[in-house]
């Protein structure tokens, strides 16, 4: 029985190394100015382009009902769904990029501050349809969970061929969370 968490274990450590960015890009470069940007769990993005950025998926309530974390700081998005992974998810993760002046008015006017997010960062308790959603950038983080990974491995490049064709600027990248830097890979 040992033996073969061993192997478990070195099967892992040689998937992490084969897909880790031995150099990178600082995450700040796929920044846009005037973007606000909501990552999440990659298998919830397919019904994010379907039906939009819906907050009654969301597990953030306050006495209004329930949120959804909007920030203008990739880094912030990146780090606070790392967070949410702990609780229950996986290293590969849809960062949406949202442009805020082409947002309705009737959703712009109901943001209210995030006290718990970065100082620019805005709580939307309105669904943003996905035509709002001008981009979507898949991040591999090169976390290998037996329980779903395998599936999901895949997945990237379907869902990223799904954006595509929605006609959203995608990227796909290998990100390393110990150094917030990229790759880009190729589609």
């Amino acid at each position: 029985m040992e033996r073969e968490s061993l192997d478990r274990k070195l099967l892992r450590e040689e998937m992490v190394e084969s897909i880790k960015p031995e150099t990178g890009t600082p995450i700040e470069q796929l920044q846009k100015q005037g973007f606000l940007y909501h990552a999440t769990l990659l298998m919830r993005v397919p019904g994010i382009l379907r039906e939009g950025l819906d907050p009654k998926f969301s597990n953030y309530r306050s006495e209004r009902g329930n949120y959804l974390c909007l920030t203008p700081d990739i880094k912030a998005a990146i780090y606070f769904v790392n967070y949410m992974r702990y609780l229950g998810g996986s290293g590969k993760i849809g960062i949406l990029g949202i442009y805020e002046n082409q947002l309705p008015n009737k959703i712009r006017e109901q943001f209210e501050k995030d006290p718990l997010s970065p100082e620019d960062s805005v709580r939307t308790y309105k669904t943003i349809s996905p035509e709002h959603i001008q981009e979507v950038i898949f991040a591999d983080q090169g976390i290998w969970e037996f329980s779903d990974e395998f599936i999901l491995k895949g997945d990237i490049n379907e869902i990223s061929g799904l954006a595509s064709k929605m006609g959203k600027n995608v990227k796909v990248i290998d990100f390393d969370f110990s150094t917030f830097t990229f790759n880009e890979r190729g589609i």
